[in-house]
């Protein structure tokens, strides 16, 4: 681990795990922002370690892989996992027709995808480019109801951890219609002539 497909969170503390035959020799860890092209030593391990407590590097990217090499006999994770930050400050700032969240940017995201709870699973039901998104409240969301939302960030295709969701109280927020229609009612005058 990792071993691909995962996100994980940069400037964290990740921990790397193998498996390995005997006792013999040290292993040599590595990582690679480029899908391989480069690598950067992490550290090496005594020949009875099966992991290793590895910080991981403020560099977002989705092309990461771990080399794990001992001797002749190396390994590579499969395939490649993203490394970006997490969304904090995340605020829900408007609930009327529409939702709109914001929360602080995340360096290297190149997207975000915006989730809310639904009946049983975190369910995507946005995506922006920015750090603030405009969410269209349709069934089975009632903004008279607590919900919770949460937001990931995105390396290009790769996909982060997400934020722990917020509870959103329920009731309209910040909710200004503009007038869409006027009535105006005029009442006839009746003639009294007979």
């Amino acid at each position: 681990y990792p071993n691909g497909g995962e996100g994980i969170v940069a400037s964290s503390v990740t921990r790397i795990q193998w498996d390995a035959f005997g006792a013999n020799g040290t292993f040599d860890l590595e990582y690679s922002t480029d899908n391989g092209t480069t690598w950067s030593a992490i550290a090496t391990a005594p020949a009875t370690a099966y992991f290793y407590d590895w910080t991981v590097p403020a560099t977002a990217t989705d092309q990461g892989l771990i080399r794990i090499t001992r001797g002749a006999a190396s390994h590579t994770s499969d395939t490649t996992f993203t490394v970006v930050g997490v969304p904090t400050n995340i605020s829900v700032d408007t609930v009327c027709a529409d939702m709109v969240i914001s929360w602080s940017p995340v360096a290297g995201a190149t997207s975000y995808d915006i989730l809310i709870l639904g009946q049983k699973y975190m369910d995507s039901v946005a995506t922006s480019t920015t750090n603030a998104a405009i969410v269209p409240l349709v069934n089975p969301l009632d903004p008279s109801t607590p919900f919770w939302v949460t937001v990931r960030s995105r390396v290009n295709e790769g996909i982060g951890k997400r934020a722990v969701a917020v509870n959103y109280a329920g009731g309209l927020l910040n909710c200004v219609l503009p007038d869409e229609m006027s009535i105006a009612l005029n009442q006839p005058t009746l003639d009294e002539d007979f």
